[in-house]
């Protein structure tokens, strides 16, 4: 399909994925779920009644959701350049579950996630994310999983978590961390922090060996690792330097 126009009915799932689209308007319809994967789509415009969208492997520059809006699973991963959407994502206050991974942000904004006060789930794997801004995430005081993997954090302050009160998991690994500063003061931050996973980050030794005893104290499990690493110097299979 290079077109498709939505018919004037109630659709409860629709899917598109796989096709030539570029442009998807519901202006006739209303779908509670829609999958449009894998198409060439730059722009999308939605009524207020969708609750689920999966725009994963597009291009997506821009997009309008009807307020109030009852969205609360979305995935946009896989979109190249996503920087210009926060100001329309940062309004939908219902969400649950987000995951823009592979998706370039770059510079994340500081209130990117604010509104999203009921948000559980935040995926943001191999963004290009360097920095994350002090209080990025104070609003989200329900959310149980973040995954910061595979960007460019070059340092962790442990202000940045402030307001996780219920995080349970914490995926940092694939990032350029050789240390974490005062991590004796991660149940402070992280007072639910129960699994975190560290791997793939050029750790220095005798910071790894303290973050490893002190999570292991505070009884914090350690993600198992599948590296192996004969050649270089490693504590518990994780490499140091």
């Amino acid at each position: 399909l290079s077109s498709f126009t939505c018919p004037d009915v109630k659709i409860e799932t629709l899917h598109l994925d796989n096709n030539h689209l570029e442009t998807i308007s519901m202006d006739n319809c209303s779908v509670d779920y829609m999958v449009i994967t894998s198409n060439n789509l730059k722009w999308l415009h939605f009524h207020s009644d969708l609750k689920g969208l999966i725009a994963s492997k597009n291009n997506i520059k821009s997009f309008i959701v009807n307020e109030p809006s009852s969205l609360y699973h979305m995935e946009m991963t896989e979109n190249e350049d996503i920087s210009h959407i926060f100001p329309t994502l940062k309004t939908l206050s219902q969400l649950l579950h987000l995951n823009l991974s592979n998706s370039f942000i770059g510079v994340l904004p500081e209130n990117a996630f604010s509104q999203m006060t009921s948000l559980k789930y935040l995926h943001l794997k191999s963004c290009g994310i360097q920095i994350i801004p002090i209080e990025a995430f104070s609003s989200n005081t329900n959310l149980l999983t973040l995954d910061l993997s595979e960007n460019a954090l070059e340092t962790i302050d442990l202000h940045m978590f402030n307001g996780l009160e219920k995080l349970s998991y914490l995926d940092i690994s694939g990032n350029k961390l050789s240390q974490i500063e005062n991590i004796d003061k991660i149940k402070d931050a992280l007072p639910s922090l129960g699994e975190i996973k560290i791997n793939r980050n050029p750790w220095k030794c005798l910071s790894l060996s303290t973050m490893l005893r002190t999570l292991n104290q505070l009884k914090i499990k350690i993600s198992e690792t599948e590296e192996k690493h004969f050649e270089v110097q490693n504590i518990l299979g994780h490499p140091c330097y």
